[in-house]
C-alpha cells in the first residue's frame, strides 16, 4: 500500500493509561449525559448521545464516528460538524478510500484498542505522507483525539475528535480514565443491538419467503422476492437459471396478479405488509 508503514501494536505511543488520572467529578451534565448513554445503548440515538457526553471534556470539536468492518469500506455513521466542505471531506471523501491511509484506520487494523492523539499513532514524517499532503491537509484541524472500541474480531468504532488547537493533556487523560466505562457501554450497546436486530431479520426473511402466497405461483414468488431484494434482471435469471424474457414474463404476470405497475409500488406493497414488524 502507498503511505506510511503503520508501527507494530507494542510500538504505539499514547496506549497505556498514565499511572495518576486526573479525578473527573460527576457533576449534574455528567451525570445526565452517563445515564442518557445507558438508557439508549442499543438504540439509534446511542451514539449521538456518546458524541454529547465527550463534547463534556472537547465543547469546541467537530466529532466523527466511523466503522471499519474487516475488507468493508470505512463507514461513517455519525458526525455533528455544520460546514458542508468539511462534511463531505470527513465522512464521503474520507469513506470512498482516503481512511485506507488515515493513521486511525492502520491503528485499529492492528487491533489498537484505546485512547490516542493522531500525532502518537502518525509516522514522524506525517505531514510529508501521501495521507497528509492529498487529504489531511484538508481538514481543518489542530489536534485529533481517536477513542478506540473493538467491536468484534471484525469490527472497530473509532471515535474521531478534531479541536482546533492541541488538546491539553488532561482532557486526554480525561478520556483515558473514562474509557473502560464507555467500553462497557459501547459493548453493552453492541449486544443490545444483536439482540434486537436478529429477531427483526428473522421476521423479515419470513415475510419475504410468504409475500404473495396466496395469489402467486411459486416461480412468481421467486421473481417477487428477488426483486425485493434489489436484483435485477440479469441477476434474477442467472440465479433461477431462465432467461430474461421469461424473468420478464413472470414480472408481469405477478404485476396483474397484485394490481400493481412498477417496482417501486411492489416494494410499497412489501412495506405495507411489514407494517408492526
Amino acid at each position: 500500500m502507498i503511505g506510511w508503514t503503520p508501527a507494530k501494536p507494542d510500538r504505539y505511543r499514547g496506549v497505556t493509561t498514565p499511572a495518576a488520572t486526573p479525578d473527573i467529578v460527576l457533576n449534574g451534565p455528567w451525570q445526565e449525559s452517563l445515564t442518557r448513554l445507558v438508557q439508549q445503548a442499543g438504540t439509534p440515538t446511542f451514539v449521538a448521545s456518546f458524541i454529547s457526553l465527550l463534547k463534556l471534556i472537547y465543547p469546541r470539536s467537530a466529532i466523527v464516528c466511523t466503522l471499519y468492518h474487516g475488507n468493508q469500506p470505512a463507514r461513517s455513521l455519525y458526525h455533528d460538524m455544520e460546514e458542508q466542505e468539511q462534511i463531505d471531506l470527513n465522512t464521503t471523501v474520507y469513506d470512498r478510500g482516503a481512511y485506507r491511509l488515515d493513521p486511525f484506520f492502520q491503528a485499529a487494523r492492528n487491533g489498537f484498542t484505546g485512547v490516542s492523539r493522531m500525532t502518537d499513532l502518525a509516522p514522524r514524517d506525517f505531514d510529508r505522507s501521501l495521507y497528509y499532503r492529498t487529504y489531511y491537509k484538508n481538514v481543518i484541524t489542530a489536534d485529533e483525539v481517536g477513542l478506540f472500541f473493538k467491536l468484534d474480531d471484525e469490527q472497530q468504532l473509532v471515535f474521531s475528535v478534531g479541536v482546533e488547537k492541541r488538546a491539553p493533556e488532561s482532557s486526554l487523560q480525561q478520556c483515558r480514565a473514562l474509557y473502560p466505562l464507555l467500553a462497557s457501554l459501547v459493548s453493552l450497546h453492541g449486544r443490545l443491538q444483536e439482540m434486537t436486530e436478529a429477531p427483526t431479520k428473522a421476521v423479515v426473511e419470513g415475510r419475504l419467503r410468504s409475500f404473495g402466497a396466496e395469489l402467486l405461483t411459486e416461480r412468481e414468488q421467486d421473481v417477487a422476492q428477488l426483486m425485493l431484494r434489489g436484483c435485477k434482471t440479469t441477476e434474477i435469471a442467472n440465479l433461477l437459471g431462465i432467461t430474461e424474457s421469461t424473468i420478464k414474463v413472470h414480472r408481469k404476470h405477478l404485476y396483474a396478479k397484485l394490481q400493481i405497475n412498477s417496482q417501486a409500488e411492489l416494494f410499497g406493497l412489501f412495506m405495507d405488509e411489514f407494517q408492526g414488524v
